[in-house]
């Protein structure tokens, strides 16, 4: 990647529009369906937009693969609007 296409940004992550959530593992971690809840299952396309959320994960292939079956529980017609936004950060030494 090029330097003059990084952008940098610095902030705080003491927000008050951030709800930080923490549950228990009830199946495997390569199966990733402790994440379902974060779409509501049979959510539509008419009904209520689903919160926005940010998920960490300790390798960019996990992440791709959560994005994918996550994007599998929308309806066929959110497939094509790119609601999924992957966005990888590397811990620089």
């Amino acid at each position: 990647m090029r330097s003059k296409n990084l952008v940098t940004i610095k902030t705080s992550i003491d927000r008050f529009n951030i709800k930080l959530c923490v549950r228990k593992i009830k199946y495997s971690l390569a199966s990733f369906q402790d994440l379902a809840f974060l779409i509501p299952d049979g959510w539509k396309n008419n009904d209520p937009i689903p919160s926005k959320f940010l998920i960490f994960f300790n390798s960019i292939q996990d992440a791709i693969i959560s994005a994918k079956l996550l994007q599998k529980q929308l309806p066929p017609k959110m497939h094509e609007k790119n609601k999924m936004v992957q966005f990888r950060h590397n811990h620089g030494v």
